[in-house]
């Protein structure tokens, strides 16, 4: 709950009458009041500042709250047969400034003075918006996304979808070493692997390599990607772009969350651009990469999984291929049939950059332990 980001608590820690000089009965207020999906109101700790009123008349234009009843019996609360339910909702909780909304998310999960805050980029789309990513460093658990203010990117606010972009961070959604055939390869091996993938690739030459590349990654590690493999193969694989076959990427909600559900489409294209290189966009079922027939193919596949609607089918489909090195952090078990499977970092583990839908490029600078023993995709590529 809002324990130690409450102002006025503070404030009255600070300065406070600790006895009470009220001679009044005092009014008891609803506690724990389901308001919404993502949403839990007591109305007993509210000031009636009308922040949050405020926030849906004028911000996500829904409107479903208002303050009810008179004087000392005057409460915050949802219109009949109304809850607050769209994709701004969690922004009620950093706006309220004594913790009566708090986040089904978070609630009661952690006190705020355990955890740790670093700066960083959204993932879930291509505004790119600034956040604050939280963590406990004791059990390396990360808990809760906030938005940072940026004018130029996302104001003051974030979507309910970005709030949830810290869940595949945890141990228990990760892929904690490479697998080889399904089967755990320790890390003294891999690179041993990996140069045996190259050699093959480099007997299969060019017009049987195939690289598959997500718009997830930073620009930087798209540069590492295309100059090792034309450095060790002697020539640059057949580039596809696998992005999900049913978004509209196109689509944007009118505040922040937009339909192309990649944090660095703009700074991928520039890399490619740069590098004189014709991509084809992998299409529905992935036909063209299948038509191609690859002897050998490396995916760099998408960090946040959840953005591709049929990801364990295209998963299925890659499977069918007859030699594929996987560059993820899946769990899924689609992924373990793979030659060569290869856990990559997250965003909070990176150093890079975004460039989003405007055209801004935005830094990447980790502050969080980096999961147990993995290596960033440079030091696995500079191996060969």
């Amino acid at each position: 709950d809002q324990a130690g980001e409450c102002e006025l608590q503070n404030y009255y820690m600070k300065v406070g009458k600790y006895t009470s000089q009220m001679e009044e009965n005092k009014i008891l207020k609803p506690k724990a009041l389901d308001v919404g999906d993502n949403l839990v109101l007591d109305t007993e700790r509210c000031i009636l500042c009308s922040r949050c009123v405020r926030f849906e008349d004028e911000v996500t234009k829904t409107s479903s709250l208002g303050i009810f009843n008179r004087g000392d019996h005057a409460i915050i609360g949802t219109f009949p047969g109304k809850k607050v339910q769209h994709n701004y909702s969690y922004n009620l909780v950093d706006i309220c400034p004594v913790g009566a909304f708090t986040a089904k998310d978070f609630r009661f999960k952690c006190r705020v003075w355990f955890l740790k805050e670093m700066k960083t980029i959204c993932p879930g789309c291509s505004t790119g918006c600034n956040v604050s990513l939280f963590h406990n460093r004791t059990d390396r658990k990360y808990y809760r996304l906030k938005p940072l203010k940026n004018n130029e990117v996302n104001g003051f606010w974030m979507c309910d979808l970005g709030r949830t972009m810290y869940t595949h961070l945890n141990e228990e959604n990760r892929l904690s070493s490479p697998l080889k055939s399904g089967k755990a390869l320790g890390w003294q091996h891999l690179s041993k692997e990996i140069n045996h993938s190259i050699a093959s690739a480099k007997q299969a030459g060019k017009d049987k390599v195939a690289v598959v590349l997500t718009p997830q990654y930073t620009n930087e590690e798209y540069e590492i990607i295309l100059k090792s493999f034309k450095n060790n193969l002697g020539f640059l694989p057949k580039v596809f772009i696998w992005r999900d076959s049913k978004e509209k990427k196109e689509d944007f909600d009118g505040i922040l969350l937009r339909g192309d559900r990649n944090p660095n489409t703009k700074g991928m294209h520039q890399v490619l651009e740069n590098h004189g290189i014709e991509s084809i966009i992998i299409s529905k079922e992935m036909s063209s990469l299948k038509e191609f027939q690859p002897k050998i193919t490396y995916v760099f596949g998408p960090e946040i999984e959840s953005s591709y609607a049929e990801f364990e089918q295209d998963l299925a489909t890659l499977n069918d291929l007859s030699h594929v090195v996987y560059f993820g952090n899946t769990l899924s078990k689609s992924a373990h049939m793979f030659s060569l499977v290869v856990p990559t970092k997250v965003f909070s583990e990176k150093r890079g950059h975004f460039v989003n839908h405007k055209g801004i490029s935005q830094k990447l600078t980790p502050n969080m332990p980096v999961f147990p023993e993995l290596l960033d995709i440079e030091t696995v590529l500079g191996a060969i």
